[in-house]
């Protein structure tokens, strides 16, 4: 059986505000609206409860931000469930804003197979309307 499982693993935090987002107006209207970076237990308690009722499982990342969390958290995911798979068949897919993508985050998808969705709205013209960066502040 083949099982997915979507993860955010920085929670609603992003680094842009973009207009149309519907996840924003979501977390705005939530009494805690910023959850953090999801912890190693949680993390791990995920992996252990998917790896022990399937033999095909889709890890499925996405915000918020998801590359907010850094890519060591991203690497400790993995190693987890390379550690702890028995012969279950591993896909991962991350759907992201593109921004913090660099080489080493290139490297790390393409050493484990990861399914890579960028969020681009048409045009240059377009895109840049509707996508707004965020003012520098802490987001965690």
């Amino acid at each position: 059986m083949h099982q997915s499982y979507l993860i955010k693993p920085a929670s609603s935090l992003c680094n842009m505000n973009c207009q149309y987002c519907f996840y924003k107006d979501v977390s705005d209207n939530r009494d805690i609206n910023i959850y953090g970076i999801m912890s190693i237990e949680t993390m791990k308690e995920i992996i252990d409860q998917s790896l022990s009722q399937s033999n095909e499982i889709t890890y499925a990342f996405q915000g918020g931000e998801p590359t907010l969390a850094g890519l060591s958290f991203f690497q400790t995911f993995v190693d987890n469930v390379n550690t702890n798979k028995d012969k279950q068949i591993i896909h991962y897919s991350i759907q992201t804003n593109g921004i913090l993508i660099n080489e080493e985050w290139l490297s790390f998808f393409k050493k484990y197979h990861f399914l890579v969705g960028i969020s681009i709205d048409g045009y240059k013209e377009n895109h840049n309307k509707v996508r707004i960066m965020q003012k520098k502040k802490a987001l965690i």
